[in-house]
């Protein structure tokens, strides 16, 4: 867990659940 930068890995989380929500609705 990166103890740096707590916004940057709350950015990255968002930008996955961003992708992972786009594939989902590729998918369909």
């Amino acid at each position: 867990v990166i103890s740096g930068n707590p916004h940057a890995s709350v950015t990255m989380m968002g930008e996955r659940a961003a992708d992972f929500i786009k594939k989902s609705y590729g998918a369909l």
